[in-house]
């Protein structure tokens, strides 16, 4: 845009030397009494009024659209801090789901190999020996009524037992199962319950279920906040070249009131600043990087400048000097002062500028005002 405005400016001067020929070979059309077509020249000066007229309008729509671009620079600088904040929200609640969701996995997988455990215990061990067991019962106690009843009709009981009886008899049938019972519950009652199992296997199930679907929130938000964090970090990044142009510019156009030309070096990766200056007597032509190989006076109207070029580029309504001018000669001084005083009336904020220095060079007017201070001897 300032370039832009300066072709603007470049065509207005062009347009005013052109009427200024025109004027004067109108002068002199009429001092050698020839006749002249008026009403042309007064159209083609009120053409080229017209033309000054709407690039001094067009100048003035492109520094207010300046204005308004740098205003919408600030919103966007608070809008990217306010997302980055959210985003590291989301990713540290994120991380803690993602923490519960693997806990969780791991208590199903723990769950169901117990389960698998007791299930191949069960079938295994306990209930083989329980149908086992069983079956002998019944086997027995159907043998037991036949044999009793083919044994009473052949000898009673009384005799078989006065002669010794069998191998084993109800009773001792009776306590093996008591036996086996007793060891059924046992079992029972060192491990959980099938059901008990099984429903603590759906309880975790749905809790997983639940946190995988929460996690595949979290994980799209998480994207969306992550593209978008790129976005406005591409945007944040071309806006800090663009500052980083300026400056150099801005520095380099307060250099030029004096005759020199620099540039300034900014490095955000390594966070550093430096400046480089190129002075108009140096036939070498090469730039000075650091600054204490320059003079006091050029060092400081150095310094001066990239003050200048900082302030311009803030917004404070106040702004002070302390002694700035203390290492240069007049002419430097006198540069310096007029540079200073016309960027102050140009911003439009207060400047209050202290120095030890006469400052007659300096005018007062309805925007400048001088104070001197006594001395503090006599």
């Amino acid at each position: 845009m300032k370039r832009r405005r300066q072709d603007f400016q470049r065509n207005i001067t062009g347009l005013e030397l052109q009427l200024q020929d025109m004027q004067n070979a109108a002068q002199a059309e009429s001092d050698m009494s020839v006749e002249a077509d008026v009403n042309e020249l007064e159209g083609e000066i009120s053409k080229a009024k017209e033309g000054i007229q709407a690039n001094e309008d067009m100048l003035v729509k492109l520094t207010f659209s300046l204005q308004r671009a740098q205003e919408k620079v600030d919103a966007a600088k608070a809008r990217f801090d306010a997302l980055r904040e959210s985003a590291r929200g989301d990713i540290e609640a994120t991380k803690v789901a993602e923490e519960e969701l693997l806990t969780l996995e791991e208590e199903l997988r723990t769950a169901v190999l117990a389960l698998e455990h007791f299930q191949k215990i069960m079938q295994t061990r306990v209930l083989p020996d329980i149908c086992e067991a069983e079956k002998a019962v019944e086997n027995l106690h159907k043998e037991l009524e036949e044999t009793t009843g083919k044994a009473s009709q052949v000898c009673p009981e009384e005799e078989v037992t006065g002669l010794g009886g069998v191998d084993k008899s109800p009773q001792e049938y009776s306590i093996i199962l008591c036996r086996l019972q007793d060891r059924v519950r046992r079992e029972e009652r060192n491990n959980e319950p099938l059901e008990d199992l099984e429903n603590k296997r759906q309880i975790i199930e749905r809790r997983v279920v639940k946190k995988e679907l929460t996690y595949k929130s979290l994980k799209e938000k998480l994207e969306l906040l992550d593209g978008t964090y790129q976005i406005r970090l591409k945007k944040f990044q071309k806006n800090a070249i663009r500052l980083r142009q300026q400056l150099t510019w801005q520095f380099n156009g307060h250099l030029r009131k004096k005759g020199f030309s620099g540039s300034v070096k900014v490095d955000y990766s390594t966070e550093t600043l430096s400046l480089e200056v190129q002075m108009p007597q140096d036939v070498s032509n090469s730039a000075v990087r650091d600054t204490r190989a320059l003079s006091g006076g050029e060092r400081s109207y150095s310094t001066l400048s990239f003050a200048l070029a900082l302030h311009e580029m803030t917004e404070a309504q106040f702004h002070a000097m302390d002694e700035f001018d203390v290492f240069m000669d007049a002419i430097s001084r006198k540069i310096s002062l007029d540079t200073v005083v016309d960027f102050a009336v140009l911003q439009g904020s207060q400047w209050i500028l202290i120095t030890p220095h006469d400052i007659f060079s300096v005018k007062a007017g309805p925007f400048v005002r001088k104070q001197q201070m006594s001395a503090p001897r006599p």
